[in-house]
C-alpha cells in the first residue's frame, strides 16, 4: 500500500487508518500492522461507504447506527411539524426519516429479532407522529394498517431480491456465478433459474446476501 501510495503521490496517514481482523476464533492471536513506521490500531468495527462492518460480521452496530439518526430527524419533526397535516407529516417520514433505515439494506440487512424490532420501533414511533396518536391504548399495528405501510423487514426483503434479480439479468456488475450454483436441469420445477442452496454451519453465513435471497429466491419460483 504504501508503494501505491508512493507511485500515485498519494500519502497515507496513519492516525486515520486502522484495522479489523474478521474471524470467530477465541483466541485469534495477534498480528500487528505497520505504515510509515506507525503501528495501525485494531477496530472491531469500521465504517465503510456508510455501513458500519463488525469483526464478527453481524450488525448490531448497523442497526443501532441506523435508528439513532433516523429517530434524531424524526425528533426534529415532532417538535417542528406537530402542527402539520397527516399527509404532509408523512411525506416528512418518507423523505427525511425512512431512508437512514433503508440506505444499502440489500447489503446489511439484519436477521436477529433484536436489531429487527429496533427498526420497526422507528417506524411505530412515526405512525404515532404522522396521525398524531400518542395515547398508550391506541393501537399502533392498526395506525401502521391505516396507513398503509408495510412492515420495514418485508421493504428490506424486497431490495435484497430486487438486487438480486439485477444480478441475474445483468443489470449489476456482480459475479453472482462465483457465489452461488445453479440446480442440475432435471431437479428444476416451475422457474428455470433455481439455485442449490449451500450448507452452512453459522446463522452469519446462512443469514448473509446469498444463502438468504437464493432460499426466498426458490420459494417465490416454485410459486409462479
Amino acid at each position: 500500500m504504501v508503494e501505491w501510495s508512493q507511485q500515485w503521490g498519494m500519502q497515507f496517514n496513519p492516525s486515520k487508518c486502522e484495522t479489523m481482523r474478521v474471524t470467530r476464533k477465541r483466541n485469534p492471536g495477534e498480528t500487528s500492522y505497520n505504515i510509515l513506521g506507525a503501528t495501525l490500531e485494531e477496530s472491531k468495527q469500521t465504517k465503510y461507504l456508510g455501513i458500519k462492518l463488525q469483526n464478527d460480521l453481524r450488525w448490531n452496530g448497523q442497526t443501532h447506527h441506523a435508528t439513532v439518526k433516523a429517530t434524531g430527524v424524526l425528533n426534529f419533526l415532532r417538535r417542528n411539524f406537530h402542527h402539520c397535516s397527516t399527509s404532509v407529516k408523512e411525506k416528512l417520514y418518507f423523505t427525511l426519516v425512512r431512508p437512514h433505515l433503508d440506505y444499502a439494506v440489500a447489503a446489511w440487512d439484519p436477521y436477529t429479532n433484536k436489531n429487527i424490532s429496533s427498526i420497526e420501533r422507528v417506524q411505530r414511533q412515526a405512525a404515532r407522529f404522522v396521525t398524531n396518536t400518542y395515547e398508550r391504548e391506541a393501537s399502533v399495528t392498526k395506525l401502521l394498517n391505516s396507513l398503509g405501510w408495510n412492515p420495514l423487514q418485508d421493504r428490506r426483503e424486497a431490495h435484497r431480491l430486487t438486487c438480486f434479480y439485477k444480478m441475474l439479468n445483468g443489470q449489476l456488475d456482480i459475479d453472482y456465478k462465483t457465489y452461488t450454483k445453479p440446480k442440475p436441469i432435471r431437479s428444476r420445477r416451475g422457474h428455470s433459474i433455481q439455485f442449490v442452496i449451500p450448507a452452512t454451519k453459522t446463522d452469519v453465513y446462512s443469514n448473509s446476501f446469498f444463502p438468504r435471497t437464493q432460499l426466498k429466491h426458490g420459494i417465490i419460483s416454485t410459486q409462479l
